[in-house]
């Protein structure tokens, strides 16, 4: 066959591969890597696109909240315990310290002098109230004379601050002296009102309890009745009725 007889053939097939593009393209073949038709290209571009945008975008699990802080094994970390400041409860309430301070006697005389111990025994019912009973035993003296107190009083306290404190309450008792110099003497009975004010310039907090260096004024005004005694003659006088005004500083530990 000669060269002109087989330039006809070849015309030929090269005429029927332009007009059918397709035809390299050919029918889905089997194997890995093998073209699909082309009804399907865009099935495989569209699951491609997804499975890149399913690998690109974060989980919705894996997302962290960063608004507040992680609670990753939070349930392995034990609570807070509560505070050990302040709780608020029933608790008692008790005290110690030193008094003293004149004592005035509206019916004349020199003021005595009053100085002792003086305690707290009660109740705080909260931070703010407390009541309470003051007990106290006090030497009674001055110019060549000497005595002794017994006095109480019933408290109603108030305490707005750990470092302040005020209260109101009834105030009774019992003093007696003897003075050399008129070789005589006196008792009387007092009873009347006391108020209370006092700084805590220390104050320490434990479990809802606190404990205080206290520094305070009690201001005692009482009715008393006096009774005279002449033990030279050893006879008594009659009972004279005056007012009494007790100033007296205090110090002391106060746990409340």
């Amino acid at each position: 066959m000669t060269i002109q007889s087989f330039f006809p053939h070849i015309t030929t097939a090269t005429t029927l591969l332009l007009l059918s593009p397709t035809a390299l393209a050919g029918d889905d073949f089997d194997g890995a890597g093998s073209p699909d038709a082309p009804g399907d290209s865009g099935a495989i571009h569209a699951s491609s696109a997804d499975e890149n945008a399913a690998v690109d975008a974060p989980s919705k699990d894996s997302v962290q909240d960063t608004t507040g802080p992680s609670t990753d094994g939070d349930e392995n970390i034990p609570s807070p315990a509560p505070p050990s400041g302040k709780r608020d409860r029933v608790r008692f309430r008790g005290g110690i310290g030193l008094a003293g301070g004149p004592l005035i006697n509206s019916s004349g005389g020199d003021p005595l002098g009053v100085i002792g111990f003086q305690g707290e025994l009660g109740v705080q019912i909260n931070n703010l109230i407390g009541v309470y009973v003051v007990p106290e035993m006090s030497g009674v003296f001055g110019d060549r004379t000497y005595g002794g107190q017994l006095s109480g009083a019933l408290m109603v306290d108030f305490t707005p601050f750990d470092e302040f404190t005020v209260g109101v309450g009834y105030d009774t008792g019992v003093y007696g002296f003897y003075a050399e110099p008129t070789d005589s003497g006196a008792l009387a009975r007092t009873q009347g009102g006391r108020l209370r004010a006092s700084y805590q310039p220390v104050v320490s907090t434990r479990a809802g309890r606190r404990s205080a260096l206290r520094i305070g004024l009690d201001l005692r005004f009482l009715a008393a009745q006096t009774a005279a005694i002449e033990t030279g003659l050893s006879t008594t006088g009659s009972l004279r009725t005056s007012f009494v005004f007790a100033p007296m500083v205090t110090i002391g530990y106060l746990a409340f």
